[in-house]
């Protein structure tokens, strides 16, 4: 995915598919995005796991970064922001692999209440998007 960036300046981030383990370490899902589609990214709840993706560092600055003040949902929240002004590109290959953890973050923070907030951040983000991009 380096690779793919060194040699397509056009390109700031490249993606691969991931494969997701349930709790047994079973696998049981592979996210594939493809072809890349910012509507479609725009119009889901996240469709890149973060783990699973590279990009050029001078984009990371120019948009800011993460949002501090998320708990749950900033590396959508920031994909979303990259991919109003940068196109991705997806290796078609898995090389990210994530295991599922009863402790891990995604159990956890779905029962505080920080799913519905997040989401919240999130459709405020695609809005405001949406006004500036697709006017």
């Amino acid at each position: 995915m380096v690779q793919t960036l060194k040699t397509r300046k056009d390109i700031s981030l490249a993606y691969c598919d991931s494969q997701i383990f349930d709790l047994q370490r079973n696998p049981y899902y592979v996210f594939t995005f493809e072809p890349y589609n910012y509507m479609e990214l725009m119009e889901s709840q996240g469709r890149i796991p973060t783990g699973s993706f590279v990009f050029r560092t001078e984009c990371w600055r120019q948009i800011d970064g993460f949002r501090e003040d998320m708990i749950r949902g900033e590396d959508f929240e920031w994909q979303l922001r990259m991919g109003e002004f940068f196109d991705f590109l997806r290796y078609p290959q898995i090389l990210h692999y994530y295991f599922r953890d009863k402790d891990g973050l995604i159990h956890d923070t779905s029962r505080r209440g920080i799913v519905k907030e997040a989401m919240t951040v999130l459709q405020q983000t695609k809005d405001q998007i949406k006004i500036r991009k697709f006017r």
